[in-house]
């Protein structure tokens, strides 16, 4: 061995490489649609780089996406790593846009900065949709005008809103049959797509029509020739609004008898085409200086009117009846409470009447043979009232007697209002016939009942006070 270091000289030859990393995957589309770049339903495109750790390589730098004519995107496209590190991916875009600031395409860079390790089966997804291009006519497209059916008739003001693109031209047109100085309203819809102006309607003192036209850049959905309506495509043109006076239906009670004094007429107003709400309640009175019955009694359908089917006129119908004659009143008291469905409003004003000479019948008094002493049948015959009585000299409403006395009893009565108190025999209830002489006398009593008939003639004679 050497005593000592010996140098030795070595000649080496080669060298030495760093190793290549290497990505793969696909781009695919993922959630596309109205996009012709790339074609729909294109394969997925594959991609390969390889370069030393850390370094950048791009993937790609031409990866366009281009919408469909006529649509654009709404929200821009968009790269995603759905499969491998997001991390290790950069991508970025170039954005196209139409003379109207639409986005119609997009290019996509794509940088891939290498990892310790190769990577496959990565996947980057396309997410585009595109949606048409608003691009409508200048054309005015509805209105609003919202009246109801008819117009109030105490008059009223609405806005009419018309709708459209902007530029559209539009000119509104109001006449009416009645004292009304038309109305011209013209513009061109801005920005906003819209415009109110307001129409007042007076008060109406008749019937009135109203015609409204609208003119300008219509929409073909607009009825623009006659007849307007039906408008199964939009809405008229030309439409008609009718304002009327305040309609009455009345019901009341008629009689060419002297005796009957026929009370006001109840009357109730409708608006006609007016929202109507049934039932309606009349009650309706009369007077008689008789007393009287119902006979017969009348029918629903007995009140006139009723069946009319004369255009634009009240149609109604009478679905109850209650009717009374109150007797014990001076003069008696005859009234009616009716239930009405009305189903229709006329335009002018209508009435029912129903006559009472048809129906009523008058009860009249009671034919009486007075009484001598020895219970023979005197003369001449008096009329007793069945509605009168005297306590003492004052006249009293006793009611219709008719069920309490019948033929052949004994009364008391006194032959005049400060006559003297008689008694007689009841013949027969005289109908129809007004009192001649003598009312009955309510201070008989027999066996402790008041107004009661005397057993024999002696009685009542013995009786008199």
């Amino acid at each position: 061995m050497p005593s000592a270091d010996v140098l030795i000289s070595l000649c080496i030859q080669g060298y030495a490489k760093e190793k290549d990393i290497c990505v793969s995957g696909v781009i695919s589309q993922c959630n596309v649609s109205n996009t012709k770049l790339p074609a729909p339903g294109a394969a997925d495109v594959p991609y390969t780089a390889c370069n030393n750790f850390g370094d950048t390589s791009t993937i790609t730098s031409t990866y366009q996406v281009i919408v469909d004519s006529t649509y654009y995107y709404p929200v821009a496209p968009t790269l995603t790593v759905v499969i491998g590190n997001p991390n290790n991916y950069t991508i970025t875009d170039v954005k196209t846009y139409d003379a109207s600031g639409n986005l119609i395409s997009v290019v996509f860079t794509v940088t891939y900065t290498f990892p310790l390790n190769d990577v496959t089966g990565d996947k980057i997804c396309l997410t585009a949709n595109g949606v048409v291009i608003y691009n409508p006519q200048v054309k005015i497209t509805s209105y609003s005008f919202p009246t109801g059916n008819t117009l109030s008739y105490t008059g009223q003001t609405t806005n009419f809103t018309i709708n459209g693109i902007e530029g559209a031209n539009w000119a509104f047109n109001m006449t009416s049959s009645g004292l009304f100085i038309p109305v011209n309203v013209s513009g061109t819809i801005d920005s906003t797509g819209t415009y109110s102006f307001p129409v007042t309607f007076p008060a109406a003192t008749v019937n009135t029509t109203y015609t409204i036209t609208l003119t300008g850049d219509l929409a073909s959905t607009f009825c623009t020739v006659a007849p307007y309506v039906p408008c199964s495509t939009g809405q008229p043109s030309v439409f008609t609004l009718e304002q009327y006076v305040g309609n009455t239906l009345g019901f009341n009670f008629s009689s060419t008898s002297s005796d009957i004094t026929i009370g006001a007429i109840q009357n109730i107003l409708f608006t006609p085409l007016d929202d109507i709400s049934a039932p309606y309640a009349y009650n309706i009175i009369a007077y008689s200086d008789n007393n009287v019955s119902f006979n017969p009694t009348p029918a629903n359908s007995d009140w006139p009117g009723q069946t009319n089917i004369t255009p634009n006129s009240f149609v109604f119908s009478v679905v109850n009846g209650s009717y009374a004659v109150d007797n014990n009143t001076n003069p008696s008291t005859i009234t009616a409470a009716l239930t009405v469905d009305v189903d229709a409003v006329g335009n002018t004003n209508a009435t029912s009447i129903l006559n009472l000479d048809n129906y009523l019948e008058v009860q009249g008094c009671w034919e009486v043979v007075p009484l001598t002493a020895t219970c023979a049948n005197g003369s001449p015959n008096v009329f007793i009232s069945d509605a009168q009585g005297y306590s003492g000299t004052t006249p009293s409403v006793l009611g219709n007697f008719i069920s309490s006395y019948s033929q052949g009893d004994i009364i008391k009565y006194k032959n005049g209002a400060s006559g003297t108190q008689l008694c007689g025999t009841i013949l027969s209830f005289a109908e129809g016939q007004d009192p001649v002489d003598g009312f009955i006398d309510e201070g008989v009593v027999v066996s402790g009942s008041v107004n009661s008939p005397f057993a024999t003639c002696t009685e009542c004679l013995n009786n008199q006070q």
